[in-house]
């Protein structure tokens, strides 16, 4: 499972929620325009970026920011909790 932070910075209402609605599908919101989404091959990343280019328009700005699993392990809120907590195991 890998774990990407997606942001985003997008004008038009509508697109912005057609691409939150998308990518409420993979993951979690964890700011008003940031994701934190878990996918499990590079095929299922080219599937997302398929979804999310087909609902885009050209000013559309979004990235995505893979985060490693150290990465997420030392990554920490204001108060130094530890963020991006990911389930031990998934059932599919």
């Amino acid at each position: 499972m890998v774990v990407y932070v997606v942001c985003y910075d997008i004008s038009d209402d509508k697109v912005r929620e057609r691409i939150a609605k998308v990518l409420l599908k993979y993951g979690n919101r964890v700011q008003y325009s940031v994701f934190e989404v878990m996918l499990k091959s590079q095929s299922e990343l080219n599937i997302l970026l398929y979804k999310l280019r087909k609902v885009a328009d050209e000013n559309t700005d979004i990235r995505l920011y893979r985060l490693c699993e150290n990465c997420r392990e030392s990554s920490c809120d204001l108060n130094g909790e530890r963020i991006a907590r990911m389930p031990a195991v998934v059932i599919v």
